[in-house]
C-alpha cells in the first residue's frame, strides 16, 4: 500500500510540474492570432433573380423597344427610364452581353409569367419527346400473354406522343438463330403501323435487336376516324 501512494506521489508531482513548464512557456511566447487554425469562409454564389430593371440598370446608353414592340432607338439611361415610368411600365434589360445593352419597356410582372409559360411548355415538349424502351423479356421464348401485355405498353407510349425503343434479347444458343428476333420485329411493326413508323430498322448489336418507332398523327387521325364510322 505505501509502495502505491509513493508512486500516485510521484506522478502528481511530474503532472504539476509539466503544467507550470508549459504555464512559463505561454507567458513567454504568447498564443498569435495567426496559431488559432479557423474555418475557410466561402464566398456566397449569388442567386440569379432574374434580369435587370429599372434602376437596377447601370449601363448608359440603352436601345431600347417600347411596349408596341418597336425600336425607339439608343437613349441615355435616364431618359428610357422616364419613358417607362410615364407609361406606368417597368424598362427590362433583355440583353445585356451587346453593346448598348438592349432594354425593352413593358409590364415585369406580365415578362415573368410569359417566361414562367414558356419553360412551361418546353418542358412539356421535351417530356413527350423522350425514348421510351420496351423490352420483349430477356429471351426469346415469352409467351403470347406477356408479348400483348409489351404490345400495349407500347401503344400507350406512342399514344402519349414518346418514342418508343423495342428491344429483342438472347440467351446462350439463340444467338445462332437471330432470325427468329428479326421475324418477331417485323410482326411488331405491322401491328403498330397504325399509329406509328419505324425511323431505326430493326438491327443486331451485341446480343439484342433494337427497332425505334415514332408516333404518326395522320395515320392515328385516320384510324379513329375509321372506329367512328
Amino acid at each position: 500500500m505505501a509502495e502505491v501512494c509513493r508512486h500516485s506521489a510521484a506522478a502528481l508531482f511530474v503532472i504539476q510540474d509539466s503544467l507550470e513548464s508549459f504555464s512559463e512557456a505561454t507567458d513567454q511566447n504568447p498564443i498569435q492570432k495567426e496559431d488559432v487554425i479557423r474555418r475557410p469562409r466561402y464566398r456566397k454564389v449569388p442567386r440569379d433573380r432574374g434580369p435587370r430593371k429599372n434602376e437596377e440598370i447601370k449601363i448608359s446608353p440603352l436601345r431600347v423597344i417600347g411596349a408596341d414592340n418597336r425600336q425607339i432607338g439608343v437613349l441615355e439611361r435616364d431618359e428610357a427610364l422616364r419613358l417607362a415610368q410615364e407609361a406606368g411600365l417597368d424598362l427590362i434589360e433583355i440583353e445585356p452581353k451587346i453593346r448598348p445593352p438592349v432594354c425593352k419597356i413593358m409590364d415585369y410582372g406580365k415578362y415573368k409569367y410569359d417566361k414562367s409559360k414558356q419553360k412551361s411548355a418546353q418542358n412539356k415538349v421535351k417530356k413527350n419527346t423522350e425514348t421510351k424502351e420496351v423490352r420483349l423479356g430477356r429471351s426469346v421464348k415469352i409467351d403470347g400473354h406477356d408479348l400483348g401485355v409489351r404490345m400495349n405498353q407500347a401503344k400507350k407510349f406512342l399514344q402519349s406522343g414518346h418514342r418508343v425503343r423495342i428491344t429483342q434479347r438472347f440467351r446462350g444458343r439463340e444467338m445462332a438463330h437471330t432470325e427468329i428476333g428479326f421475324e418477331r420485329m417485323q410482326k411488331i411493326a405491322e401491328e403498330l403501323g397504325e399509329m406509328a413508323k419505324v425511323i431505326v430498322e430493326p438491327k443486331l448489336i451485341g446480343r439484342q435487336i433494337s427497332m425505334e418507332l415514332v408516333p404518326d398523327k395522320a395515320k392515328m387521325q385516320s384510324s379513329e376516324a375509321r372506329s367512328a364510322s
